[in-house]
């Protein structure tokens, strides 16, 4: 979170695909047929950050631009407590 709440920032975004996204999203292409890893054995689990900003921004999240926020995700009703 940025200081004053009102956005957030993710600071590695490797780190945060690997192990944030798996805990609370499904993996891209689970309900794709085409979502199995070699020889079509078991589903691959790929979370990927730019399809997560995008999901952030069809749910109204906006990246900050410019000024001391610049690159964090700032939404009106998403406020820290």
């Amino acid at each position: 979170w940025i200081p004053h709440g009102k956005s957030f920032v993710v600071i590695r975004p490797d780190v945060f695909a690997t192990h944030v996204l798996p805990r609370y999203f499904t993996p891209e292409g689970s309900n794709s047929p085409n979502a199995r890893g070699n020889g079509g054995s078991a589903p691959q689990c790929v979370h990927k950050y730019p399809s997560f900003t995008r999901k952030l921004n069809r749910w109204g999240f906006r990246q900050v631009s410019r000024g001391p926020d610049a690159g964090a995700f700032y939404h009106e009703l998403f406020l820290r407590d």
